[in-house]
């Protein structure tokens, strides 16, 4: 009898000589798109400056792209920087518990030009990636989440040595070695929520780079151990429980868990994307602005009532600002909009906001906790000056499963992020060869586009 460990891992390698349904390698090609244009932002952001630059000290030049330079790194830490900007602004997908496009993206592109891949494989590597990685964390659950851990550093690591396994070609054996020996390196602690310290975008380049390394030293010959998920010492005993263990390959190949995954519409924690959606509607279909407002009340699931996300403080830094509900709904309806620049280090000064966030208080609410996970819905009440009072209500925020956004609106989204770094021309470009990926018989063009030198 196989163990889910060996289920899952003969389930990834299998994929390199799979075809995937075209539903999964459309969407696929989508995640692609979406977090390249995030990893381009993310690219000019200080902490990204910060790991590149150590990278460069310690390890000097390579031939992997790294994006918005023209020198690149060694494959390694080439993964570390671009996965860390691509979770650089908290703009990446999500799913349930996790970001799993900010490294299986990354590591799948540089894998692929470390191999000189094909870009159908690209998409095969992402989808193993993505499966890899989901499928670990929503069988370590909310018990995993409970205890402290990100999930985004801690599951993700799995993503990355799934991706790079694909494009080693590793066999099952080899495959479950590098999940073995993933699951040791496996780390990632949520303390970055008290402060806003940027460890948080850094946690995906340690999973990316951690996890190719994995893939490396398995295709080498390091022999992992067996039941690296379910053992009795393995990843779920220690670092959640056993609950939900069979999700690591419950009907794998015919449930494809990535198509599960939200696009988001702000750069901020999925916590607060359906109360800035009330906000944006409040702006947009009530007319509503700061002066009208008299108090608000937000109510959201249990799970968002942490200090971090609710505190009527204005945030000290751009990580509070990204974790927090009453910024986020007092800033909409400040600006009518929630884009990068509502999070950047001035828009924190702003004196109009400020009054906004002490007029705001944020409760549990019953539906919404029913709902969570998968759902992630909120409520408001908004009593204006003028006496009137204004209700909304949504069940989950757009750009989930339940309400994605249209090709026309990913388009906007990439273009929002890409035109400002790297020109309006050459972003254009790049999304075009990017929705093209599959039909590439080498990524060259494209890792052309990503290098540098950008437009600061």
């Amino acid at each position: 009898m196989t163990t889910h460990s060996q289920n899952l891992s003969t389930f990834l390698s299998g994929l390199a000589r799979s075809d995937l349904p075209e539903e999964v390698a459309s969407f696929v090609t989508e995640r692609i798109i979406d977090t390249v244009g995030v990893m381009v932002a993310g690219s000019v952001k200080p902490h990204s400056k910060v790991v590149l630059a150590t990278a460069r000290e310690l390890y000097g030049e390579g031939p992997i792209t790294v994006t918005g330079e023209a020198k690149g790194l060694p494959l390694l830490e080439a993964l570390l920087v671009n996965a860390t900007m691509a979770h650089g602004i908290d703009f990446d997908d999500g799913h349930n518990f996790l970001h799993p496009g900010c490294v299986s993206v990354p590591a799948s592109l540089g894998f692929a030009q470390h191999v000189e891949a094909s870009g159908a494989q690209v998409i095969r590597a992402v989808a193993a990636g993505y499966e890899a990685s989901i499928r670990a964390s929503l069988a370590a659950g909310i018990d995993h989440r409970i205890r402290g851990y990100h999930p985004t550093a801690t599951c993700n690591i799995f993503g990355a040595a799934a991706a790079g396994g694909l494009l080693l070609g590793l066999d099952p054996e080899h495959m479950e070695w590098a999940l073995a020996i993933a699951s040791t390196e496996s780390s990632g602690l949520g303390q970055y929520k008290h402060d806003g310290s940027p460890i948080k975008h850094l946690h995906a380049g340690i999973a990316a780079r951690k996890g190719a390394q994995a893939a490396f030293l398995a295709r080498n010959g390091l022999r992992g151990f067996a039941e690296a998920f379910e053992g009795d010492l393995g990843f779920l005993q220690l670092n959640a429980n056993m609950k939900n263990v069979v999700e690591l390959d419950a009907d794998l190949g015919s449930r494809y868990e990535l198509l599960k995954t939200e696009t988001k519409l702000y750069p901020s924690c999925r916590q607060t994307s359906c109360a800035s959606d009330l906000a944006l509607d409040l702006y947009d279909l009530h007319g509503l602005r700061p002066e009208a407002v008299e108090r608000i009340e937000v109510r959201v699931p249990e799970w968002a009532m942490k200090e971090w996300h609710i505190s009527n403080e204005m945030p000290a830094n751009n990580l509070r600002a990204i974790l927090s509900i009453t910024y986020c709904v007092a800033a909409a309806i400040r600006h009518g909009r929630l884009t990068v620049a509502e999070f950047e280090d001035s828009a924190l000064q702003d004196p109009v906001v400020a009054e906004l966030i002490d007029k705001i208080t944020v409760h549990e609410g019953t539906e919404e906790t029913k709902g969570w996970p998968p759902l992630r819905g909120a409520s408001a009440d908004v009593w204006r000056t003028d006496g009137t009072k204004i209700s909304v209500r949504s069940k989950n925020a757009k750009g989930s499963p339940t309400t994605p956004l249209t090709g026309k609106d990913l388009r906007a989204k990439f273009m929002s992020l890409a035109a400002p770094v790297l020109g309006e021309d050459k972003a254009g470009e790049l999304h075009g060869l990017l929705a093209e990926i599959g039909q590439q018989p080498r990524i060259d063009p494209i890792l052309a586009l990503l290098r540098g030198p950008t437009r600061h």
